[in-house]
């Protein structure tokens, strides 16, 4: 669990729930710039987006064993998969996000 101070914090990027619009729980957590991070590294496997606690980057085909932070599931479940340190975001779990920040809860 991330937490910063008082409050909850991006497992991504560090930014406290105070500092972005929307911050999404799991088994971690990730706030809506993150979203479109993981997106940007999943669509260009060949590049990566640094933030200040981490760098987010795909996870390969052959890290198998890798587990989504947030579902469980594992990266040969998936069709792709984004991490940032030891956290990781699968596809499924990006599109999830994808619905929570478009609804007006």
């Amino acid at each position: 669990m991330a937490v910063l101070g008082n409050g909850l914090s991006c497992s991504f990027c560090g930014a406290s729930q105070r500092q972005v619009r929307k911050l999404i729980a799991g088994r971690a957590y990730i706030c809506d710039g993150c979203v479109g991070r993981a997106h940007t590294v999943i669509a260009e496997p060949s590049r990566t987006v640094s933030t200040p606690i981490a760098t987010i980057q795909p996870v390969s085909d052959e890290a198998r064993g890798e587990q989504c932070s947030f579902c469980g599931k594992h990266r040969y479940e998936v069709a792709a998969m984004a991490s940032a340190g030891d956290k990781q975001i699968c596809d499924h779990c990006l599109e999830l996000c994808d619905d929570i920040l478009d609804s007006d809860v």
